[in-house]
């Protein structure tokens, strides 16, 4: 015998065992609490990739073994899986639905459903709010909503409110005039500090981007508006409390780098060129005393020969051994701690 006439016969045996070995199976898919059969009901032998619809009474066949098991799902349904242990299957698939929650627009004067919500918006439920842990409201507006900018390097250079100088929502609209959003808390317009709000107490935000704010709140709402809702209790429903606690820490400054303070050394010498200018004078002179520091009153003191040169120049040699930055950091600064609840 040839060894492709032996290949033909194992492949023969090999075909007739599978067909031989599987057999068809019948079953209904139906509702569990209709009992009515589902109509497009997929079953599927998860070890041979077999597929099935079902018909439109829920009936369906499909080749299986015995020890197979089938996946059953339908839209709308909870999808189950069933061991084959018997010719007739009868599988009940139980409803499962699925609500879309229904979201409101608020403008701050009133609210609406969000497809009858005109213009361009951003609405940020108070999921997105608590997915950051930063203890200000800014902080949580900060990569969420397009359109809003948030400036870092304008802060500090305006006196006042600069946190609100430094945001700003569909670009720059001015040169010289406050090119702030207008921001509206629980329907009223808010001229306070927006970084003084609790962000665990807004439930939700609404950001108005277009000229339809300018309708609702007029020609302060150029700059675009942000409407923040607070939480508060709902009538005929039960009381829940949540707590959302924020700990935070930071350590000490470490003074040995930076600016802020000058060495001992560089402040002794500038202390004595100011004296030798005769700017200490008045304040010395003044009758009601005005405070001089320790070099100052030294100096004072030589000049008026109540110290002798190495006197002052030891008293001089202590002070400069003295690190002002160490002393700050003992007695001025210490580890901060901070809890928002």
């Amino acid at each position: 015998m040839s060894k492709f006439k032996y290949f033909i016969i194992i492949g023969l045996v090999y075909l007739f065992n599978t067909i031989f070995a599987q057999s068809r199976y019948t079953g209904t898919v139906v509702d569990d609490i209709t009992k009515v059969g589902l109509k497009g009901a997929t079953i599927k032998n998860l070890r041979s990739e077999v597929l099935a619809i079902s018909d439109a009474d829920g009936k369906f066949q499909i080749i299986s073994d015995i020890q197979d098991s089938i996946w059953i799902s339908s839209v709308g349904y909870r999808a189950k899986k069933v061991a084959i242990n018997k010719t007739n299957l009868q599988v009940t698939l139980i409803p499962h639905s699925v609500l879309m929650d229904e979201v409101e627009i608020s403008t701050g004067y009133y609210s609406l459903p969000k497809e009858r919500a005109t213009g361009s918006f951003d609405f940020i439920d108070n999921t997105l709010i608590q997915r950051s842990t930063s203890s200000s409201i800014l902080d949580r507006l900060e990569d969420i909503t397009p359109s809003l900018q948030f400036d870092k390097r304008r802060v500090g250079q305006i006196t006042g409110d600069n946190e609100r100088v430094a945001m700003r929502l569909r670009g720059a609209n001015t040169i010289y005039a406050d090119d702030s959003p207008l921001v509206i808390l629980d329907n009223f317009p808010y001229d306070g500090d927006i970084t003084g709000l609790n962000p665990n107490d807004i439930e939700s935000i609404t950001v108005l981007k277009d000229a339809a704010a300018t309708s609702i709140w007029g020609a302060r709402a150029s700059n675009g508006v942000i409407v923040l809702t607070s939480k508060k209790g709902k009538k005929d429903h039960p009381l829940s409390v949540f707590l959302n606690a924020l700990n935070s820490f930071s350590s000490k400054p470490n003074l040995k780098y930076g600016d802020d303070f000058i060495p001992t050394k560089d402040y002794l010498d500038l202390e004595k060129e100011y004296f030798n200018r005769c700017i200490y004078d008045a304040k010395y002179n003044d009758v009601a005393k005005s405070s001089l520091s320790p070099v100052v009153m030294m100096l004072f003191k030589h000049r008026n020969k109540e110290l002798s040169n190495s006197e002052l120049n030891n008293m001089l040699l202590q002070l400069s051994q003295i690190d002002v930055s160490d002393q700050a950091s003992r007695y001025l600064y210490r580890p901060a701690f901070f809890t928002t609840v």
